[in-house]
């Protein structure tokens, strides 16, 4: 049984029952390179993900925003690699969506490393109606703008998602 219409197939079972949804909005994009002088001043600073390594529904913009085709509940995440902090700073990652915000590692950075590179991972299942957007953010205080976001062909900044239900 497959189920499609004259134009797509939408889902798609294997010979040992396995399904696939090639038009299952779902998405991974990485940030390629580096990113200077982004936040540190309280600038909210949207990450910018310049290398998309699949977009299964076209529904990534191919820098910063994914937009859901359906209502639903989606799974989002994202790890960021980023660096100049000091033990001054202080700051917060957010999911931030049409609906609400996501609030995440909230910290002070005295415990980074001794380059003053941190990393921060978010996840989080949000509500999204069609057509709402999500971004990922990065917000420090305390000092200068000079927090720099590390990007690299080795995923160390990426930005994922997938609709759940």
């Amino acid at each position: 049984m497959t189920t499609n219409n004259s134009v797509n197939t939408y889902i798609v079972p294997t010979a040992t029952y396995e399904v696939t949804m090639p038009s299952q909005p779902s998405f991974l994009a990485y940030n390629g390179s580096v990113d200077l002088n982004v936040t540190g001043d309280g600038t909210v600073a949207t990450i910018d993900f310049d290398t998309e390594v699949y977009d299964q529904n076209a529904d990534f913009n191919g820098t910063t925003t994914f937009t859901s085709p359906v209502d639903g509940r989606y799974f989002i995440s994202s790890e960021l690699y980023a660096g100049s902090f000091a033990a001054n700073h202080t700051g917060h990652t957010m999911v931030s969506s049409s609906n609400r915000d996501y609030k995440l590692n909230s910290m002070r950075f005295i415990d980074c490393t001794s380059n003053g590179q941190i990393s921060l991972y978010l996840a989080s299942f949000i509500d999204m109606d069609a057509a709402d957007v999500v971004t990922i953010e990065l917000v420090v205080s305390g000092g200068a703008k000079a927090i720099r976001i590390i990007g690299a062909a080795n995923l160390f900044n990426f930005f994922s998602g997938y609709l759940v239900c």
